[in-house]
């Protein structure tokens, strides 16, 4: 075709065109909002061949192990050729989609220029952007701020904590080390094993803390009481007194929490997966570093004087205690109330699938799909399967059943919201 009109011609009909966009089912709530006030821009970016390629190839490396461990008549050295492929083409698969990463980025920042200029010049107007490579952009750089937010957070209140608990430097220092020590082990071994943060396993390093700060709490407390019940121990019997009682409870306690982060292997959702495989190795890291590190630097020391201001001052657990004894009949109420309201609150909990409110109202993500769902027909695919009976021709029955399929998939389609 020579020329396609458009609606920059002269002899374009335009109130023609402005009545086609409104009530076609192909432009109204797809192409143009219903108010005619709304309009998708769609950017179509050059295909990667080379990047279906290498994907290709992991995936068909990834259906060959599978079939030769199925089959179990492969000797170990075809298994190990076949591991080595796959190892190969994951690596160069990987290699090649962050040079895409990096690209996509850099295209992501070029197009927010774009749009800030634009919008600068004409106020009134917005353009949204969206899209998956952009979603995905965004997402890798919220896990980037997670991880630095999350451990940031947790440091400050760390510090905050064993201040306001301990009042002496070597009581701060110490659990930071172990903590610094635990998550550094257990990020390099996850990186050396190939696992990739997600937005929910982004999580772990705060988690990680969390539990090394609980064991590290345990062993300065044990440390204190020993110190001031056993004043004729030398640093070095002290420091084996307090590992030889905590090391009991602190196993039971990191096991039990290590099965409850495995029982999520059996979920459906890989990053869920992934998080509970790291948590429990990391916990377990943390254990290990938290017992070796402690035993290794306080047998160093030289015995101090330890500042218990905070016991004396600190007066709730005594006051929980002494309740308790008390008032027995007011503790079991409140322990009923507070079964009975969970039980009731268990029974409101409902399962959001709105992708859009996985996100803040500020983010691009959450705005460019908004416009999406409020003028643009959803972001839900229209999709139409035709099945036939063989090689011959479709089967009659199938043919009806497709068509009443298509046509309930087409009304669900120009009508969808997430």
């Amino acid at each position: 075709l020579k020329h396609i009109p458009t609606l920059a011609d002269a002899d374009v009909n335009l109130t023609a065109a402005r009545r086609e966009f409104a009530t076609s089912p192909f432009y109204a709530s797809n192409l143009v909002s219903a108010d005619l006030r709304t309009t998708a821009i769609l950017i179509n970016l050059k295909p990667q061949a080379r990047y279906d390629e290498l994907l290709r190839l992991r995936d068909e490396a990834k259906g060959a192990l599978e079939q030769a461990e199925h089959e179990g008549n492969r000797s170990k050295a075809q298994i190990s050729e076949i591991k080595n492929a796959l190892k190969l083409s994951e690596q160069n698969f990987k290699s090649y989609r962050d040079k895409l990463r990096e690209k996509d980025h850099r295209d992501i920042m070029a197009l927010r220029a774009l749009i800030a200029e634009f919008q600068n010049k004409h106020g009134g107007d917005r353009l949204f952007l969206g899209g998956i490579n952009m979603i995905a952009d965004d997402m890798v750089g919220y896990v980037r701020s997670d991880l630095a937010t999350y451990g940031l957070g947790a440091l400050v209140l760390l510090l905050a904590c064993f201040w306001l608990f301990f009042r002496q430097i070597k009581f701060i220092v110490l659990p930071l080390i172990i903590c610094a020590y635990s998550v550094v082990l257990a990020a390099g071994l996850f990186g050396f094993l190939g696992f990739e943060i997600t937005v929910i396993s982004s999580n772990f390093i705060a988690l990680q803390l969390i539990i090394t700060v609980s064991v590290c709490i345990h062993l300065i407390v044990a440390y204190r009481e020993f110190s001031a019940r056993f004043h004729a121990f030398s640093q070095r019997q002290l420091v084996y007194a307090v590992l030889r009682e905590r090391a009991r409870p602190c196993f039971f306690a990191i096991f039990t929490t290590i099965v409850g982060f495995m029982s999520l292997i059996f979920c459906d959702i890989k990053p869920v997966i992934s998080l509970g495989i790291m948590m429990s190795v990391g916990i377990f890291i943390s254990l290990l570093v938290a017992f070796g590190v402690f035993g290794a630097i306080m047998s160093l020391q030289t015995r101090t004087h330890n500042n218990r201001s905070f016991e004396r001052s600190f007066k709730f657990t005594l006051w929980c205690a002494e309740t308790a004894l008390r008032s027995r009949r007011a503790v079991y109420g409140m322990c009923a109330a507070a079964v009975i309201f969970g039980l009731y609150g268990i029974s409101q909990l409902r399962v959001e699938n709105s992708f859009i409110g996985y996100f803040k109202e500020s983010t691009d993500i959450h705005a460019g799909m908004k416009v999406i769902d409020t003028n643009l027909g959803g972001t839900i695919p229209l999709d139409i399967i035709v099945k036939f009976k063989g090689a011959g021709g479709a089967d009659p029955a199938s043919e009806s059943e497709n068509s009443a399929s298509d046509s309930a998939n087409s009304k669900s389609g120009e009508n969808s919201n997430p």
